[in-house]
């Protein structure tokens, strides 16, 4: 996704009539993906990222997908389990371990007994399985297979997963990519636009504010019980001493962009009030953000549709 998005935001740079040139060299001698040209005269250097799921969700579901092919490698002729995912550790769990521990869990329940007592609704007769191994923690429950399915070995052993439930944080997602673009150039002789694509399940464009500003919180106080909305110094371009990343001119945020969605993308431009070196914004089409940071208000400034920018039409590609 990462090579789409560099097209995406090459092309999108030249509907705006200006010029595009690949792989510029920052002062460190490192490269970025495009310096943006006008008239001739450079205008600004453009990195673009990809934000999906955290690198820890990343990690996680990798290795739970590894350890549920090698408990399926355990066959039964009469069960198959529900496997709920509780607790990762912090190195891969052990499938050969897994299959060790219910091997003759599953030879002690009887599948008469189990597939009366389910039939007849009583959901509570299924024994739970703990399985903890450095860290893990996986809770298994057998459940009889249907009796025509009965003596057929190699049907995968985890019928059923379950996820555990997780805190989504996706302005930390982004913040994170992030984080690494705004400090991997050091000091730069032009504006700076970062472009992130949000790609992860829960990523929308409300998200971003938290990345950029930091995530929002409610302060009380005890004496009156007065709600006052307010934000952590955790974002991109506000830190625990104030305004930081000043390098970084704007952030182009693109929500769930992918070769089937242009037409239904639509691009925001989301500028720092606190830039050492400002980006122009009079000769966008997009939509903008304008923080008054006196004020403590976002301006939106409405652009031009993603299908109108391409001159697509809005079912573009079709169903076909």
């Amino acid at each position: 996704m990462g090579a789409f998005t560099e097209l995406y935001c090459a092309t999108l740079l030249k509907r705006h009539d200006l010029g595009v040139q690949p792989h510029t060299l920052s002062p460190k001698g490192k490269k970025l993906d495009f310096l943006a040209t006008r008239d001739a005269r450079p205008a600004f250097v453009l990195e673009c990222v990809t934000a999906g799921d955290s690198d820890v969700e990343v990690w996680e579901n990798k290795l739970i997908r590894n350890f549920y092919d090698a408990v399926n490698r355990l066959q039964h002729a009469d069960f198959f389990v529900i496997a709920q995912f509780i607790q990762a550790g912090n190195r891969p769990p052990s499938g050969r371990r897994a299959r060790d521990f219910l091997q003759p869990l599953l030879a002690s329940v009887d599948w008469q007994s189990l597939w009366t007592a389910l039939s007849s609704g009583n959901e509570g007769s299924i024994p739970q399985w703990v399985w903890q191994y450095d860290g893990w923690q996986i809770h298994f429950r057998p459940i009889p297979k249907a009796p025509e399915l009965r003596g057929i070995a190699d049907i995968n052993m985890v019928g059923i997963q379950m996820d555990r439930v997780r805190l989504s944080q996706p302005g930390k997602a982004w913040l994170d990519p992030l984080l690494r673009k705004a400090s991997r150039y050091g000091k730069l002789d032009l504006p700076y636009m970062i472009a992130i694509n949000g790609v992860g399940m829960f990523h929308r464009n409300q998200n971003i504010v938290d990345a950029l500003f930091g995530q929002h919180a409610v302060n009380i106080d005890l004496r009156t019980g007065r709600a006052t909305p307010t934000r952590h110094p955790n974002g991109l371009w506000v830190g625990p001493k104030g305004p930081r990343y000043r390098r970084v001119s704007a952030v182009l945020f693109l929500e769930h962009l992918t070769p089937w969605s242009v037409a239904k993308c639509n691009p925001g431009l989301w500028h720092n009030p606190w830039a050492n070196k400002r980006l122009e914004d009079d000769s966008w089409l997009i939509t903008q953000h304008i923080l008054n940071a006196a004020a403590n208000k976002i301006t939106e400034r409405e652009g031009r549709m993603g299908a109108d920018l391409f001159g697509l039409e809005l079912s573009w590609p079709g169903d076909d």
